[in-house]
């Protein structure tokens, strides 16, 4: 796993972000960047390492990350390495006379040099993949800001719990916590929404991906007008107690989508088919519960008869701990009508669930039919 660059004093840790005072050393790895258009990658990078940089191998490994995000790669022109080795490998070339015999008939198929052949063979691979700069060269702000990003994404990846306070537009990141299937319960606290989210390190499995998207959470926080994000994490020197506020310098996060995911669209085309007497309402009103809060997904509302409503939330990684304190959540808020969709693959324990919760199960797609069965009162046996 990639090195996180931070400072730790005792037991409290701070990272090194980057800022504008960065930009010097920025705009040389940019301008090696600019020499090496259309040589592979390893070449560049070969060529960053004798660079005399005076900061941390990590924030400069963190920036030439966010310069492979941002600027993307692609194979070498038309050729397409995996169509070279198709045609250039067949039974092993033992000797150096075949293999030349190869390369050159595989240039004359393709009309190209053989050098080009030579550079094609294995140019989908990371470091062979060719330096482009399709849109112009760079502003070292917007690589530092993404290198920001890459370097809390990475301390997120060995977090145990974290908790965020957020002020203005915090339904987006509850919404994104929720998406991604975290295990994550919301409250306020005074005028701010206060979340907290299990870290990966408190997982016994399937840590690499919870905390892939534990970190989709670190692009939305350029939308908060306030945000306090206080984790506690094993950055390599044992458990420490890191805190992020702003200002930083973060990439502008992309507008919230219509729906967060196609998961959520699928549903909601399904109820719409089967069963049209349902009104589909996307994102309703957060459910307070005393000082905790639910965010459902959907509200199920009869078109003939208004009273008769249903809450929807689908859960991601869960609990049965986790889901017994959402139940609870809605129980406190008077909301006898819910339903919960987990997912069948993101179980953390196997203890039973709850016997007197509504749950449909699913597996890449929420099976609407089960819903329609519940809320239309049948239910299968």
């Amino acid at each position: 796993m990639r090195s996180v660059p931070f400072f730790q004093r005792g037991e409290q840790a701070t990272l090194q972000l980057l800022d504008e005072t960065d930009t010097p050393w920025i705009a040389a790895l940019i301008d090696e960047l600019e020499a090496a258009v259309g040589r592979p990658w390893r070449e560049l990078l070969e060529r960053i390492a004798r660079l005399p940089v005076r900061t941390a191998v990590a924030r400069s490994a963190a920036v030439i990350e966010a310069l492979r995000r941002t600027l993307g790669g692609r194979e070498r022109g038309a050729l397409k390495a995996a169509d070279v080795r198709r045609r250039l490998f067949g039974r092993a070339a033992l000797d150096r006379v075949t293999r030349d015999h190869r390369l050159a008939a595989v240039a004359s198929d393709l009309a190209v040099p053989v050098a080009e052949i030579e550079l094609a063979i294995w140019a989908d691979l990371p470091g062979e993949r060719v330096v482009v700069m399709p849109d112009g060269r760079p502003s070292e702000l917007a690589i530092a800001a993404a290198a920001n990003l890459a370097i809390i994404q990475r301390a997120l990846l060995r977090c145990h719990e974290l908790r965020l306070e957020l002020s203005g537009n915090a339904r987006t990141i509850v919404r994104t916590a929720a998406v991604r299937g975290l295990l994550a319960t919301a409250r306020m606290g005074g005028e701010a929404v206060v979340l907290e989210i299990s870290g990966p390190l408190a997982l016994f499995h399937g840590t690499t991906v919870y905390g892939r998207a534990l970190g989709s959470i670190a692009p939305h926080l350029a939308w908060c007008e306030q945000f306090v994000l206080d984790a506690r994490c094993d950055l390599g020197r044992g458990p420490v107690a890191l805190r992020i506020r702003p200002p930083i310098l973060l990439p502008p996060g992309r507008p919230p989508k219509r729906y967060d995911s196609a998961l959520e669209q699928r549903f909601a085309r399904d109820m719409a088919k089967q069963a049209p007497h349902w009104r589909v309402i996307r994102e309703p009103s957060a459910v307070a519960a005393g000082t905790h809060l639910a965010f459902p997904d959907f509200l199920l509302e009869h078109r003939d008869a208004p009273d008769r409503r249903w809450w929807l939330e689908i859960v991601g990684f869960w609990t049965s701990d986790y889901l017994v304190h959402k139940l609870s959540t809605y129980r406190d808020a008077r909301l006898p009508r819910v339903i919960l969709c987990i997912d069948a693959k993101r179980m953390i324990d196997d203890r039973e669930l709850p016997v007197d919760a509504r749950i449909v199960r699913y597996t890449k797609r929420v099976p609407a039919d089960q819903v329609v069965a519940i809320v239309d009162g049948v239910r299968d046996h």
